[in-house]
């Protein structure tokens, strides 16, 4: 007899609900809300909740290991979604502050190709391990997305230069996802985005 419940034998991917795969498929929620809130005009809304994407993608891999419920569906469920919030979603944001000319444009699909290549790249080779510390193989998309909020948020003291900032972006982003070079995992890196990513989302209210 099958002991899987009605709802799994109708709906297969049912197999693999968990708190660790809501999580993640809530980022593609939050994304599909801050398009929304763009195309209404609401943008300190629509940029605020952006970081809670990246917050999310730190902690469902976190919550799937604590709760022993990680899966080869779980880890192709995070990536997918990694290419929509952190590849797709600083065009969206970049585009609807203005930088939205054909130049622009061919920096933003550089920039995505590149993220998702990146993903892809790490599903095949994974974090690189040296005695007891481990490396990515260039920056992760995570981390080029935390960036980026970081440096909207400075951009709200010197408005009339976001659009440099934006060339500045997204020509240097794509060079650090896919240059071979080893960003430690739990560094200085990562601890300098901890403490910067809450603390930037407090300043944005006063300065933008």
């Amino acid at each position: 007899m099958n002991n899987k419940s009605i709802f799994v034998r109708m709906i297969p991917a049912l197999e693999y609900y968990n708190i660790a795969n809501l999580m993640t498929t809530l980022t593609i929620v939050l994304n599909i809300l801050i398009v929304y809130l763009l195309l209404q005009g609401d943008i300190k809304w629509a940029l605020w909740l952006y970081p809670f994407v990246a917050i999310i993608d730190v902690f469902d891999g976190k919550i799937a290991r604590w709760t022993n419920c990680t899966s080869e569906f779980g880890a192709r469920l995070d990536s997918l979604c990694d290419a929509v919030s952190f590849s797709f979603m600083p065009a969206v944001i970049a585009f609807f502050l203005g930088f939205n000319h054909p130049m622009a444009i061919a920096l933003v699909i550089i920039n995505a190709v590149a993220g998702i290549w990146r993903l892809a790249y790490f599903d095949i080779v994974g974090l690189v391990k040296e005695g007891n510390k481990e490396f990515y193989i260039g920056t992760p998309t995570t981390r080029t997305a935390a960036l980026f909020f970081i440096g909207l948020t400075m951009m709200g003291f010197f408005q009339e230069y976001i659009i440099i900032f934006f060339y500045i972006f997204f020509i240097v982003s794509p060079i650090l996802m896919l240059i071979n070079c080893k960003i430690e995992k739990v560094g200085l890196f990562a601890e300098f985005l901890y403490v910067l990513m809450p603390v930037s989302m407090i300043l944005y209210w006063f300065v933008w």
